[in-house]
């Protein structure tokens, strides 16, 4: 039987989207915030997320062996965080989100490193022990939280990238999304720790690829536009002048995209997916569900607004909306994910 709480927090996963459900940010309790101190003696620096082993002792002073997770090795390489700061045998203090479902994992917002320099390794992290951070908090982060650089050359054609502080730009539905019976049965019986997405090297299916953070980039190729996704090292094409019969094509977490041009906006339709969730939420993806992308750029060239409309008579009484916005910044890139699991 499902808990009045835990329907209430899926059915506001429901509404939200992905925006507040990435990667396995779900196991973590992020009501709170306790501190932990050892040393690393394991460093796996990969993506999704770099792990660390930590020793140290617990309350009682008994010996305890932490397994911590903090962001990408992607965004530690952007934020230009020195990589001898995690060097094992180091002693260090974290600041973290214990796991819900095991007593020696947790999530680091904020690190002490040995030599008493204080790094923010979450985008909503503030300083704990220093007036001055490296990582979220210092001055090459900002051009994280920046909007776009208006240019001359107006184009698609280019890599575009996250605002991360500002919420009204990341992926999101622009009205509470009107569920059927059965979809809100699916969600109630769901736990978000099931979810082979949230850890790993499992890679998100549409529409969800389209709600990650991390950069991506459109590139003309004449009969065909490719959609690259620095996450999971992702490839979506959108097949112009050389589309099949989407009936004939196989069920893919992607599906089968077919695009063509509204003036300056691409419009790319999307059906026979296969991807199991609509959202972090667990909403169900039906077999019939439609899906229609448009990525327009705004006249100075500083932004690509995009809007995705979902048709799905299994899932949504009333069709959806979701919106978001990139932005371009000279010398961005879509750099190498290399998951490792």
């Amino acid at each position: 039987m499902q808990t009045p709480f835990r329907y209430f927090g899926l059915a506001l996963l429901a509404v939200l989207g992905d925006a507040q459900a990435h990667h396995s940010y779900a196991e973590y309790d992020d009501s709170r915030l306790i501190e932990i101190e050892g040393t690393i003696v394991r460093a796996a620096m990969q993506n999704p997320h770099v792990h660390f082993a930590v020793e140290g002792v617990d309350a009682n002073g008994r010996a305890v062996n932490w397994d911590l997770e903090i962001t990408s090795l992607n965004w530690l390489q952007r934020l230009q965080v020195p990589s001898e700061l995690f060097r094992v045998g180091s002693r260090v203090k974290f600041a973290v989100w214990p796991s819900k479902r095991s007593p020696h994992r947790a999530y680091a917002l904020n690190m002490l490193a040995e030599d008493g320099q204080e790094i923010l390794l979450f985008r909503t992290a503030k300083a704990r022990w220093r007036d001055t951070t490296l990582g979220f908090g210092s001055e090459q982060a900002q051009s994280f939280y920046r909007d776009g650089v208006a240019n001359d050359s107006v184009s698609l054609f280019r890599v575009w990238a996250s605002v991360q502080a500002d919420p009204t730009m990341s992926f999101r539905p622009t009205a509470p999304l009107a569920l059927t019976e059965s979809a809100r049965k699916a969600v109630a019986a769901l736990d978000p720790l099931d979810d082979p997405t949230i850890e790993g090297c499992t890679p998100k299916g549409m529409p969800r690829v389209m709600s990650q953070p991390p950069p991506m980039e459109l590139i003309d190729r004449g009969h065909f536009i490719q959609l690259r996704l620095e996450e999971y090292d992702m490839t979506r094409t959108f097949h112009m002048a050389d589309a099949a019969d989407p009936a004939t094509q196989p069920r893919t977490p992607l599906g089968y995209s077919v695009g063509r041009w509204d003036g300056t906006t691409l419009v790319v339709e999307t059906t026979r997916v296969s991807a199991p969730y609509l959202n972090a939420a667990g909403v169900p993806i039906g077999s019939n569900a439609r899906f229609v992308e448009r990525f327009t750029p705004t006249a100075d060239g500083s932004r690509l607004e995009y809007t995705l409309d979902v048709t799905d008579p299994d899932s949504l009484a009333v069709a959806a909306q979701f919106s978001r916005t990139w932005v371009w910044r000279p010398g961005e890139q879509v750099l190498p994910f290399n998951c490792q699991p």
